[in-house]
């Protein structure tokens, strides 16, 4: 059935551009301004003590990240700064089931990026045997 056949006076007509594709030049450079005006949106005080000497210990945290058995998901944004999907690659090789999904296109916010392709990979997490 046509996709424009699919509405109903409840949901009214499709919204424009809904179920298309965002991977142009113009929707790229809006998700790479994204991720870099996000870095300058964090709060250095906040970040100096949560990074700050003492505040965890990083040997016993990757310890205790070894114990973890059930799968996790480290979903990272292909143009997000923080963390970068190396980094992402590194926290999830920390767990025993980790798996690393790195979103085409994405910045920080990839639900916000693209929703279908966000939503699909978390569904096939979600679902694996």
């Amino acid at each position: 059935m046509p996709r424009s056949a699919r509405h109903s006076a409840a949901t009214g007509p499709p919204r424009p551009g809904a179920g298309t594709c965002r991977s142009s030049t113009a929707a790229g450079t809006k998700r790479r301004a994204h991720a870099a005006q996000d870095a300058e949106q964090r709060a250095p005080a906040a970040a100096a003590g949560y990074y700050a000497d003492g505040a965890f210990d990083p040997a016993e945290t990757k310890l205790q990240l070894t114990k973890v058995t059930a799968p996790v998901l480290v979903l990272a944004g292909e143009v997000d700064l923080g963390p970068t999907p190396e980094l992402a690659a590194e926290a999830a090789a920390l767990f025993p089931a980790g798996q690393l999904a790195v979103q085409p296109g994405a910045s920080h916010y990839p639900w916000i990026d693209d929703p279908r392709h966000f939503t699909a990979t978390l569904a096939t997490f979600l679902t694996a045997p």
